[in-house]
């Protein structure tokens, strides 16, 4: 970055992901400082990375996470899409993109959607989207400083559709607070939720037909409780051993 970004947060280059995408070609990381998402193309022999132009978004959006989505293979799909989605800790939006193969060996993307993904597209002063997750047909963000089921975050529920787009479903509690973290069992019935301050692992049912989330199991603390106003305290990653 050759200047600082236009919101705090944007003092510097703040790599937050790595996302590979559906050929194993590219590598894509979301830059919350540089309002960037940065493209590399993989060498197939050596492994060596040559970047590509990047995705840019409008000053401070901050994208944080993304995935790619790709149809199975189909009769009925005669030219299926590649789109990727990502969420914005500072702007708050979800953006979907269409993704294109170049000749030159790079990527482009065509923005076809960009939505907040809250209750009547407004999220609460000082909340914001940090993890992406896809299951099913459905995809799911994790909104932290919500408290949207107070003293409780939130995790909001988008209903996705056989030619990319999405659409905003509803919130549905974290089971505790700045849910940093969530992950999906390989059935698609169970969801953990990892969320930072409160330190404490959630399990809550999912019903792999709807997408729709339900009960909590069982929660579990980690740790010592964090802080909400530093991100390095607390509860941070989760995964599922299966």
């Amino acid at each position: 970055m050759s200047l600082p970004g236009i919101k705090p947060q944007q003092y510097a280059p703040h790599p937050h992901h790595a996302i590979l995408d559906p050929t194993g070609a590219f590598i894509l990381v979301p830059d919350l400082g540089a309002d960037q998402v940065r493209v590399f193309a993989i060498d197939q022999y050596s492994g060596r990375l040559s970047a590509c132009p990047s995705l840019n978004y409008t000053a401070g959006s901050g994208p944080r996470h993304g995935l790619f989505w790709k149809p199975k293979p189909s009769h009925l799909a005669h030219d299926p899409v590649t789109m990727l989605y990502t969420v914005s800790e500072l702007g708050g939006n979800f953006n979907a993109f269409l993704v294109s193969y170049l000749s030159s060996g790079c990527l482009a993307f065509q923005e076809t959607q960009s939505l907040v993904p809250y209750p009547d597209g407004q999220l609460p002063a000082g909340a914001t989207p940090a993890e992406l997750h896809m299951a099913g047909a459905s995809l799911y963000a994790s909104i932290r400083f919500d408290q949207g089921f107070a003293p409780n975050d939130s995790l909001a529920i988008l209903d996705h559709f056989p030619n990319g787009t999405v659409r905003f479903s509803q919130i549905t509690s974290s089971y505790g607070t700045v849910p940093r973290t969530f992950v999906i069992n390989k059935k698609g019935t169970l969801v953990a939720i990892g969320d930072q301050t409160s330190s404490n692992v959630a399990i809550v049912k999912r019903d792999p037909e709807s997408g729709k989330l339900g009960s909590l199991v069982a929660s579990v603390f980690v740790g010592e409780p964090g802080q909400a106003s530093n991100s390095s305290t607390g509860l941070s990653s989760i995964i599922w051993e299966e």
